[in-house]
């Protein structure tokens, strides 16, 4: 095919229909050139102005180029010979090629391609004092699943989108999306955050302000074996020991035996004993959290016979074993003056059982009235149980 090289054609519609055309002899000196002021072309599509009447006036101002099969040809207006506007324009069997952009020499800071809707530009940075400085709009109406999105992409990889995700013709979530993969269809939407500001991860219908599917972990949470985790009074999550208690009532206790007198828990004196000359002890069960730490027991009591005292047992049975481990194994030494002064005294744990496990032994309190010298007793008038306290940590 014949090279004809046509470097620009103007033509200017005037207002009879008639037209100029410039073809230079040598193309590569067109200039217009004004020395001393601003060098200016006009073109003026100039038409007739009326009511309802009159003619419509265009400019346009035609770059095109001819070339064979598979060879590129260029259109372009130049600035100072550093920036330009370019279109190449390469014909194939396939269907002709057609890009546009903006360069720096030779360098595209804008470039589209119509047939791969791909807008290429170097990294952009959007400075303005008014504070929607960039703003993103789908022009169609919200409704279900119609999305604004953002894609990221790496090579020929898509590595992650934001998208606005409408639910109804009035409502949207903003969902977080990652993945790798050379289709964005395949992309997973990880977060999402819904009108109502709850925020799910696994899940984009969040019921509760974080919602998540699937195990959470904590890094400031870790440490060794499973542990008990605690908010405190801002709300913050721990690991910290806390210090609890567990009150046991008068009437928690029944008699050990049920073979001598009767048990007696009074509401009105909130205490508890067995009937004077019983000698029967007082038994009740202890259900502490599974993890605890016993850290001490603490027994309240009215006792005023001076010749006699409280002896607490606090064991252990194991499931599977016939004899009891001894936790508390203490007696009391203290003497009311009278039927309303309550003494207490504080036992220490045996450090080898205070770790409560539940899994394999049940855990009970036992009672039992002694002489001073540690013999088996009756139970007397002057003696009653207020209560047990015990003090534990998770």
């Amino acid at each position: 095919m014949k090279k004809i090289f046509i470097l620009l054609l103007f033509v200017v519609n005037l207002a009879h229909g008639q037209s100029v055309t410039i073809t230079p002899a040598d193309a590569s000196q067109t200039t217009i050139r004004k020395f001393g002021g601003t060098a200016t072309l006009r073109i003026v599509g100039a038409g007739e102005s009326g009511f309802g009447t009159g003619t419509t006036g265009n400019s346009e101002i035609s770059l095109s180029n001819m070339t064979y099969l598979g060879a590129s040809a260029t259109s372009s207006i130049k600035f100072n010979n550093v920036y330009s506007i370019k279109n190449t324009y390469t014909p194939n069997l396939a269907g002709e090629e057609n890009t546009f952009g903006m360069f720096y020499n030779t360098t595209p800071f804008f470039a589209f391609n119509p047939y791969s809707t791909v807008l290429e530009t170097v990294p952009i940075s959007v400075s303005h004092t008014a504070s929607n400085t960039l703003s993103l709009a789908n022009s169609t109406a919200l409704g279900n699943n119609v999305k604004n999105e953002i894609f990221f992409k790496t090579g020929s990889y898509f590595t992650g989108a934001i998208k606005t995700i409408g639910t109804s013709a009035s409502f949207a979530r903003m969902g977080f999306f990652t993945y790798t993969d050379q289709s964005s269809n395949n992309l997973v939407e990880r977060l999402s955050i819904i009108d109502g500001g709850n925020v799910g991860i696994g899940t984009t219908t969040p019921q509760t302000a974080l919602h998540v599917i699937g195990n959470v972990r904590s890094s400031n949470l870790a440490g060794t074996g499973s542990r008990q985790v605690f908010a405190d009074v801002n709300g913050t999550l721990t690991t910290d020991s806390q210090t609890n208690y567990l009150a046991i009532s008068p009437s928690s206790f029944q008699p050990r035996y049920n073979n001598s007198g009767t048990f007696i828990a009074s509401d009105a004196f909130s205490d508890c004993n067995m009937s004077v000359g019983s000698t029967d002890d007082i038994i009740t069960g202890i259900n502490l959290p599974h993890g605890a730490t016993i850290t001490a027991v603490e027994l309240f009591y009215i006792n005023r016979d001076n010749t006699k005292k409280f002896q607490c047992y606090f064991s252990r049975s194991g499931f599977g074993l016939t004899s009891s481990q001894i936790i508390v194994n203490a007696g009391t030494s203290l003497v009311s003056a009278s039927s309303s002064d309550i003494k207490s005294i504080i036992f220490t744990p045996n450090s080898s059982y205070i770790t409560v496990d539940n899994s394999s032994f049940s855990y009970k309190i036992i009672l039992e009235v002694q002489t001073t010298a540690g013999v088996s007793s009756t139970w007397s008038a002057d003696m009653s149980i207020k209560g047990i306290k015990i003090t534990y940590t998770l």
